[in-house]
């Protein structure tokens, strides 16, 4: 379908959603030649087609994040082979209900932390979405500086017996 053909609603599982309420799943475009592409939509195609996904509209138009088009591109450089199938990895996270900013942010972080692989972003969004909780400090007596050892009592070991067997 190209993507500039069929109302906005096409995308949508109701046939007519402003008649029967369902609301619609893009924004309306008032003028021609415009396009409303969502990756989500794609997913499913594109994750078998995998070498489509270089060539894609839908991962190039002006809407699209910025550093995931960085990304595709740098999957593009370094392996153009596997390009398309890691992108997909990445995008494919957007199915497991994180918006494409979530997405974007993991991409980032991941490539500050010197990866670029999808499931080091993945584990960046399972990170992000853990709860964390507050650990109490330490409770250390005053004037202690540092770390001390803990006092243990051999007392209830035979160490004569152990000294034998070391040796």
């Amino acid at each position: 379908m190209p993507a500039t053909a069929g109302p906005v609603f096409a995308a949508s599982n109701c046939p007519q959603p402003a008649r029967f309420g369902c609301p619609p799943r893009h924004k309306r475009l008032f003028t021609r030649h415009e396009a409303s592409l969502d990756p989500r939509h794609f997913i499913g195609v594109l994750s078998s087609k995998t070498r489509a996904v270089l060539r894609a509209e839908v991962f190039h138009c002006k809407t699209f994040d910025k550093s995931l088009r960085a990304l595709l591109r740098a999957y593009a450089e370094n392996d153009p082979v596997n390009a398309g199938k890691r992108f997909m990895r990445v995008i494919s996270l957007l199915e497991k209900d994180y918006s494409v900013q979530d997405v974007a942010d993991a991409v980032d972080t991941a490539l500050r932390r010197g990866t670029d692989d999808p499931a080091a972003i993945e584990l960046i969004l399972r990170q992000e979405e853990r709860q964390y909780h507050e650990v109490p400090p330490l409770e250390l007596e005053p004037g202690t500086i540092g770390s001390s050892r803990p006092i243990t009592n051999l007392d209830a070991y035979d160490v004569d017996s152990l000294k034998e067997y070391a040796f």
